[in-house]
């Protein structure tokens, strides 16, 4: 159904921004036990962007953030370039997004059952399937939320 995979597509997106935060982490630890040609000395800083230019569809949706780490040399002060760029861009998810998806691991399964176990008692007393009611524009935007999510 539609919710199947518009939920599908969010848990996606999020395991994406789970796998960039674990490849932070291993940076970090790297850095913390000196087994990285990059300084110790870091900052972390939000990247805002202009009228929401760049965002993918969880940032402007506001389920997740982008920061960015700039190494700084201890001596000079200057920042060091992380592969040619400027730092490690990176996001991670909001708090609200946390605890949706915590919601959504808990009762989305009853709730799925549920609306199945409705879907087919309303199928059964009046004939009429619930899914054939779905608007076309509900839909479009399931079938193309993905492309959203990664642009």
């Amino acid at each position: 159904s539609d919710i199947d995979a518009l939920t599908e597509i969010v848990l996606h997106g999020v395991s994406r921004i789970k796998n960039k935060i674990e490849s932070v982490y291993s940076l970090v630890r790297a850095i913390a036990n000196e087994q990285n040609k990059y300084p110790n000395l870091f900052y972390i800083l939000p990247v805002t962007t202009e009228n929401g230019k760049g965002q993918n569809l969880l940032e402007k949706l506001g389920l997740a953030k982008k920061y960015q780490i700039i190494f700084v040399c201890a001596k000079s002060g200057k920042p060091v370039p992380y592969d040619g760029e400027e730092g490690l861009v990176f996001s991670m998810p909001s708090e609200f997004a946390q605890e949706v998806l915590t919601f959504w691991k808990t009762y989305g399964p009853m709730i799925k059952l549920s609306a199945i176990l409705i879907s087919m008692a309303v199928k059964a007393s009046t004939g009429v399937n619930i899914s054939d009611h779905i608007p076309p524009s509900v839909s479009k935007f399931v079938s193309s939320a993905e492309e959203y999510a990664t642009a």
